[in-house]
């Protein structure tokens, strides 16, 4: 194994690497880590942007990735720190003659096998982008959760806690909602919540700045609007219409709103994951962009990113041969 081509999607929650042989497009090796697959003493992290954008969580998959081995060179693309993949790499005495830093949108589209159209991505937080046939490009949200992230995991998270603590606090009894939130945040972070107080939690959140601690609720929230719960389902649906609005708004500015069969990727944890806010989102849009064909994307980012790098590095044959050889081990 002498030269390589390294995907790595930092999100949140999690970070995704792919190790692939340059030669041939082949798979050698794809790790995937959360929080929880860290040792104990890592898991906590004061990173606003989540715990899968830390320096412990990238330098622990990516050991796991190379696992012994030591190519001669790596070519890196990454929607993050191109600098710190780079660096981590040099100085595991690895050569890194090039690399490519792309949106998560960027390898969203790509993922599905488009160059244009328009992409939006709810993992943590949310941020889309219009692409357009001459390789430029328009990017929506992406500002944050103060202003906006709308229908992204963090915004769930909060809507969810918000709208659960407001009945909690005229209710004489521990609704179901608040139990759920409460046994989560005792299994995940150790926090007790004496007598069904939901204090202990705000407090926890308030001390704690890591935004994928509040994101985790989308799944919890989710969970209750499967086992019923009309709260969690609006919440849910909210932000699907949230996702939709946002996709409609860019489609109207890019002039992209008449566009007949205009490719929309929905990808990210949250779409790819929750039934109710894809479907919310697409009720929404079949009366606000009719024309628009939305795809369900639930192939990975690092999909997106290595397909990208072997039609940069490679002839259009060549590309074609290792992007067939690329797909081919990564479903395997």
């Amino acid at each position: 194994m002498e030269r390589v081509i390294i995907g790595v999607d930092v999100g949140g929650t999690k970070c995704d690497m792919v190790l692939v042989d340059k030669s041939t497009g082949c798979v050698l090796n794809r790790v995937v880590c959360r929080r929880q697959d860290l040792p104990e003493s890592l898991r906590m992290s004061e990173n606003y942007g989540g715990i899968g954008r830390t320096k412990a969580m990238f330098d622990f998959t990516i050991q796991r990735l190379l696992a012994g081995r030591t190519p001669k060179e790596a070519f890196i693309i990454t929607n993050s720190s191109v600098q710190s993949a780079v660096q981590y790499l040099t100085d595991s005495g690895i050569e890194c003659p090039g690399s490519m830093l792309v949106m998560e949108t960027q390898g969203a589209i790509w993922a599905e096998g488009y160059e244009k159209g328009i992409a939006i991505v709810s993992g943590t937080g949310v941020t889309g982008s219009a692409f357009f046939k001459d390789g430029s490009h328009f990017q929506f949200d992406a500002i944050g959760p103060l202003c906006g992230d709308w229908g992204g995991a963090y915004t769930i998270g909060r809507e969810f806690l918000r709208r659960t603590f407001r009945v909690q606090n005229f209710s004489n009894a521990t609704i179901s909602e608040t139990k759920a939130i409460l046994d989560h945040y005792k299994a995940t972070s150790g926090v007790e919540s004496p007598n069904g107080s939901y204090f202990p939690i705000v407090s926890f959140l308030l001390t704690h700045t890591d935004r994928s601690l509040v994101s985790a609720l989308a799944k919890v929230c989710d969970d209750c609007a499967q086992n019923g719960s009309a709260l969690a389902a609006g919440t849910l649906k909210d932000a699907g219409a949230d996702l939709a609005e946002s996709v409609r708004l860019a489609a109207e500015h890019c002039n992209m709103a008449k566009m007949p069969g205009l490719p929309v990727i929905a990808a990210g944890s949250v779409l790819a994951n929750s039934d109710l806010v894809f479907d919310s989102m697409r009720s929404h849009l079949s009366t606000t962009l009719p024309d628009a064909m939305l795809i369900r994307s639930k192939n990975p980012q690092v999909r997106g990113q290595i397909l990208g790098a072997l039609k940069k590095l490679n002839t259009p044959e060549q590309a074609a041969a290792k992007a067939s050889a690329f797909l081919k081990s990564l479903e395997g």
